[in-house]
This record gives C-alpha cells, sequence and structure tokens, in this order.
C-alpha cells in the first residue's frame, strides 16, 4: 500500500537540494519550478502555453540571463524532455513522474538517487593472460598522471562535456565546473577559443564546431583528442615563457 506525498513546492528548494537532484543551471531550476508550481487552471482550462511559460520566465529574468533564455528556450524545454524532468501530454508540460519521485525521496532524507541494493552474483573468473596478450593501457590513469598544469586534458574536457550543447553564461559555467581560480579559468577559455574548441559572445560561451564533435566522441576517445589538444597548449605556453 502506497503513502500519499503532501505537495511539493519547487521555489522551497535550497541550492544545495537541487544540486543533489543533479539540476545544476538555473535556467533549468527557474523552469521546472514555473512548470510545477504554477497555479492550477479551472476545470477545463488548459496550462499555460510554451508561449506563456517563455514570457513568465522572461518576466523574472534581467540582463544576461533573460537574454540567454531568449535566445535558448525551446532548446532548453527540448533538454528537460530528454533528461526525462518533464513530459508532454496533449500539448502540456508537467513533471515527470521519476523526477517527482526523486524530489519526494530528497525531501523525505533519501538519496534521491539511492538504488536498491541487487543481488550479489559471484563474478566470473577472468580468463588467464595469455603471454600473446597486447598490453593493456589504462587511458584514464594516464591521463589522470598528467602535471597539475592548467592545460591537461581533464580540464578540457570538464569545460567540453558541461557545454555539450548548450549555450552557457560565463558565470553558469565557471559555476558548473567549480573551477577555483578566476584568472586561469580565463586563460583557459581563451587558449581553447584558440584552439578553435569554442567561442565566446559576450557573456555566452558555446562550443564551436571542433569542440562539438569531440563532444560527441565516446569518453575515451575525448580524452584522447583532448589530450593531444592539451599537450599542444603546454609548448605553445612553454615557448612563450
Amino acid at each position: 500500500m502506497s503513502t500519499a506525498h503532501p505537495p511539493i513546492e519547487l521555489r522551497a528548494l535550497t541550492r544545495e537540494e537541487w544540486r543533489s537532484l543533479r539540476v545544476y543551471q538555473d535556467l533549468y531550476q527557474l523552469l521546472l519550478t514555473l512548470i510545477h508550481d504554477q497555479p492550477l487552471p479551472e476545470e477545463g482550462a488548459p496550462r499555460a502555453s510554451d508561449d506563456e511559460l517563455k514570457s513568465l520566465a522572461l518576466s523574472q529574468l534581467h540582463g544576461p540571463p533573460r537574454q540567454l533564455l531568449e535566445l535558448t528556450f525551446e532548446d532548453l524545454i527540448q533538454q528537460l524532455l530528454d533528461a526525462h524532468w518533464i513530459r508532454r501530454v496533449d500539448d502540456e508540460l508537467s513533471l515527470s513522474r521519476s523526477f517527482e519521485r526523486r524530489v519526494h525521496q530528497l525531501l523525505d532524507g533519501h538519496d534521491p538517487f539511492e538504488v536498491p541494493p541487487a543481488k550479489v552474483r559471484k563474478p566470473k573468473e577472468a580468463p588467464r593472460k595469455q603471454e600473446t596478450d597486447l598490453e593493456y593501457v589504462d587511458l584514464f590513469a594516464h591521463v589522470s598522471e598528467e602535471d597539475d598544469t592548467l592545460f591537461t586534458a581533464r580540464h578540457l574536457e570538464r569545460v567540453v562535456s558541461a557545454l555539450d550543447g548548450l549555450t552557457l553564461l560565463l558565470s553558469g559555467l565557471y559555476e558548473l565546473i567549480s573551477f577555483s581560480d578566476d584568472h586561469r579559468f580565463a586563460e583557459l577559455l581563451e587558449a581553447m577559443e584558440r584552439a578553435l574548441l569554442l567561442k565566446r559572445e559576450g557573456e555566452f560561451v558555446k562550443l564551436e564546431l571542433h569542440g562539438a564533435q569531440i563532444a560527441r566522441e565516446p569518453r575515451a576517445e575525448r580524452l584522447k583528442q583532448l589530450g593531444v589538444i592539451a599537450e599542444r597548449m603546454r609548448r605553445d605556453l612553454a615557448r612563450k615563457r
């Protein structure tokens, strides 16, 4: 027998609670809140249309965030649908059942992504390594052993992954990847712009075609390509010094 959950108000969620739900972008948070928390229409009346939702969201923003929403509203809605955070039924948007369930789990004090433990099975014995086997190189271990410099495959990969399919405010990207130094962050973006991985337009930043192509690669291949670019950046930096 299931227990009925009390109604939820997303506008009451704290920043840390949003992060626990893995919803990091402010515009995502705003749209999810407006989609769910808007007053219920009178019986038989439709919920707010996409255009009305956009107008309502724009009315709560100013400056660059408002401009970004104006430019990317349709893309943002599609991203929310693709992430299965919302659903569209009869042309009306609402939270998906899975996202609502995670919110309830969070408010009940549980990890919203906790998965019940599966039955443990005894792993199959790995085949013995033959003498003719090629040596296995752990790419991720190799990358993690790079010197702690600014231009590393991992730094580039964090930026490329964060921008995959998105246009972000520079401040939003800075917060999203949790970079610790303003000056070094700016230096990293300048180098990535010179390498044609991304481009900045005023307060906004997005991937260039080359960066977008790398972002679509499997992670191992993505890190491999970015490792080559990072090495070139380090050599360029050494020449300047």
